[in-house]
């Protein structure tokens, strides 16, 4: 695989597409059951043959105190204290939209009581356990 990367490097190939190439392999080898080989680990194995880091180049799209200070505000002046407590509990808990929208009242009352909030309306259908601390407590 080094020699298979060495040569992709040599051609002009970017970092990201040898490493894409290298996981495929990697998937490939995995899928037969009794391997000749044994990979080394894509960590060390990409930092042997040289490949640097390769950011997908998204952003933090987290809001920052202030956007969040202002949009709650919002919510208040426009006489909608539901949202800015929606606003609250999302950034206390981590939830996204979509999980705070779909939330019901048994899994926020069951939160109180255990410590702990089970979502099942997550991003990418994978049912999640948040625990509630103390701010995210208050605002239930």
């Amino acid at each position: 695989m080094q020699a298979y990367a060495e040569d992709m490097k040599r051609r002009g190939c970017a970092d990201r597409t040898i490493k894409r190439e290298l996981s495929g392999i990697r998937y490939i080898h995995r899928q037969v059951p009794q391997a000749r080989f044994e990979l080394l680990d894509s960590r060390y194995s990409n930092k042997k043959c040289g490949l640097g880091s390769t950011p997908d180049g998204r952003v933090d799209r987290t809001w920052t105190e202030r956007e969040l200070a202002e949009m709650k505000a919002l919510a208040i002046e426009e006489n909608k204290p539901n949202i800015a407590l929606a606003l609250e509990v999302s950034r206390a808990t981590g939830m996204r939209i979509d999980e705070f929208s779909s939330l019901r009242r048994a899994a926020a009352e069951a939160a109180l009581r255990t410590g702990v909030l089970h979502l099942t309306n997550t991003k990418g259908g994978k049912p999640r356990d948040v625990p509630i601390f103390h701010p995210g407590g208050n605002c239930f």
